[in-house]
């Protein structure tokens, strides 16, 4: 087993990578059928958007958030060995809702942070448009002038016309393209990045979310000069590029279907449906259908990942708990049943580290020794 303090072990790292695609068939074949059942549970939360994009505020955190959980811990069972069954499944599906596992994606934070990034794509490709459709000749300022005049005069068929005509028609609708698929790539990057955020809540049982948030912060900081972060972008790079691709895809595959007749002349005599959420959901649909077959490779990936800073991850977390604590009792805000609690809790923390520790060391031991015998 490699040492996970050994800082830049790139063929260590290397072997996560190759490790996780040689395991991803088998993985992939023991969780097939909850894999398409989240696809039909994604495909339907999707057709619900079009209807209503507020559906997504209810069936992403009810819905497709507890699914991916269950999927993950899931394939960790089945890396012990055990044979997956709907009851099982069922069960890891409920308990994302445990105080435990509840908010271990941060869902709400990357939420707003891709909120802002989707809005500030949306800002650059429309200045971006502008600034082409000048210098291809089309005077912008006398198409806002003459829309800011029927406004004034209310005119709400000649700023309808305006509206519907070029290049005002394609800047709206590729606007609300680019909002939505940078909202969707950029969400679905930080449920990427707290995959091994979810090891970690499991790893800490009893530790209330926002302790084990603040532990995970603290292991990161203490991670991020032993290679972490160059592991973990060396993992995700695949998963990152088949979703750029397969979005992009996705994208032109929508545009397609708005040019079929049928299908233009809807939006054109629809007010509520745009031809925007068509070419959006599409290309969206596509790049999750896409990373949903390769969730296994990730999770196996995250799990090797994690296996690999574990020691330094809880040393981590137990020397910050230490500190916020010795800060804490420096306040005298503690009865003594609470030291009590805090010390025993601390004394739990310590030996799951010296159990870990241990292990480490029996492993490399074993490791040690196999090698001594294929040398001789």
């Amino acid at each position: 087993m490699s040492n996970p303090e050994k800082n830049n072990n790139h063929s260590a790292n290397e072997s996560i990578l190759v490790t996780s695609f040689k395991e991803y068939p088998k993985t992939l074949k023991k969780i097939l059928p909850w894999i398409i059942n989240f696809i039909f549970v994604v495909i339907a939360a999707l057709a619900l958007a079009f209807l209503s994009p507020f559906s997504l505020f209810f069936s992403v955190p009810l819905a497709i958030i507890p699914f991916f959980f269950a999927l993950q811990v899931s394939v960790s069972y089945i890396h012990l060995k055990n044979d997956l069954d709907n009851r099982r499944f069922s069960a890891y599906l409920k308990s994302y809702f445990s105080p435990t596992s509840f908010g271990c994606y941060r869902i709400v934070r990357s939420a707003l942070f891709s909120f802002l990034i989707s809005l500030g794509a949306a800002f650059l490709f429309s200045f971006a448009y502008i600034e082409i459709s000048i210098l291809n000749g089309v005077d912008m300022n006398a198409i806002l002038n003459d829309f800011l005049e029927v406004y004034q005069t209310n005119d709400f068929n000649g700023m309808n016309d305006i509206l519907n005509s070029e290049p005002i028609l394609s800047l709206i609708t590729w606007m609300g393209v680019v909002e939505s698929v940078s909202f969707a790539l950029s969400f679905l990057f930080h449920l990427f990045r707290y995959g091994v955020l979810c090891y970690f809540h499991f790893s800490l049982q009893g530790a209330d979310t926002r302790s084990v948030n603040a532990f995970y912060k603290a292991a990161l900081r203490s991670t991020r000069s032993k290679g972490y972060n160059k592991d973990y972008l060396s993992l995700i790079w695949p998963m990152l590029l088949l979703s750029v691709l397969s979005l992009g895809i996705g994208i032109c595959f929508g545009y397609l279907l708005t040019t079929i007749e049928s299908v233009s002349s809807f939006f054109q005599n629809n007010d509520y449906f745009q031809s925007s959420q068509l070419i959006s959901l599409t290309g969206i649909l596509t790049m999750l259908l896409f990373v949903i077959f390769f969730l296994p490779y990730y999770f196996d990936s995250m799990i090797l990942l994690y296996k690999k800073y574990e020691l330094s991850f809880g040393q981590a977390a137990l020397e910050y708990a230490q500190e916020a604590i010795s800060q804490l009792k420096e306040t005298e805000q503690f009865t003594k049943e609470e030291r009590e609690e805090i010390e025993k809790n601390l004394s739990n923390l310590k030996k799951q580290q010296d159990e870990l520790a241990n292990k480490e060391k029996e492993e490399k031991n074993k490791d040690d020794s196999s090698d001594d015998e294929n040398r001789e």
